[in-house]
């Protein structure tokens, strides 16, 4: 609501044709995206059976909550770090706050994960480690989701497909590959490396991006 009243829309043909076009791209980018984040699940079901799947559920269930939460920040954090001059978003200003604030949610996560089990899930005790392993990663999620957003946003579409192409062609070759070679660790060291790998591809299609960007100001007169 505060992003619409800031930022109206324009009823006009050619907004309304773009508008389309890229909100078309992004619903088949999800589509690929539901697939690909569960693809571990797929793995683990068929590597190590329905037992194993059950415990890595339950240790990200609490880990997956944080996650959605972290998701429906990044647009207020857009807004508040963007440029001035519409140049795009300053991470020197965001990444520190958002850093800490993250680091802060993981060691009441740790602290408090005993009792959110005991409380929720007393039948699943055996995901506790796991689940704080996985929450580890958790640092790195809302620097994905904002650089996502944000390329969203300027509706850089074919950098979008770059990206997520190589995040989700990376996760599976490397899910395949360490929930086969190494069983349960595989999969949980595989649950905790693929953000990092999101964030890593995310940034340098964000690179890409502002020099896009840059180019075209210095073109354009």
């Amino acid at each position: 609501i505060l992003v619409l009243h800031k930022y109206p829309p324009q009823n006009t043909p050619v907004v309304n044709k773009q508008a389309e076009h890229v909100a078309l791209n992004l619903s088949f980018m999800n589509i690929i995206s539901a697939f690909a984040n569960n693809i571990d699940k797929f793995l683990i079901f068929h590597f190590l059976g329905a037992e194993s799947l059950a415990i890595l559920t339950f240790a990200q269930a609490f880990p997956n909550q944080i996650k959605s939460v972290q998701k429906n920040i990044i647009p207020i954090s857009i807004s508040k770090f963007s440029e001035k001059d519409g140049s795009g978003i300053n991470l020197k200003k965001v990444l520190p706050s958002i850093l800490l604030t993250n680091l802060f949610i993981i060691i009441l996560y740790l602290l408090l994960t005993d009792r959110l089990f005991s409380f929720f899930f007393p039948n699943y005790l055996a995901s506790i480690s796991l689940s704080r392993i996985i929450s580890l990663s958790l640092i790195f999620i809302p620097i994905n989701y904002l650089i996502q957003t944000y390329l969203q946003i300027n509706s850089r579409i074919s950098i979008l497909y770059k990206v997520n192409f190589l995040t989700y062609t990376l996760q599976i070759i490397f899910g395949i590959i360490f929930i086969y070679k190494w069983k349960m660790l595989g999969a949980v060291i595989f649950i905790s490396v693929a953000p990092i790998i999101q964030t890593i591809i995310s940034y340098l299609g964000y690179r890409q991006e502002r020099k896009l960007n840059f180019l075209q100001n210095k073109v354009v007169p």
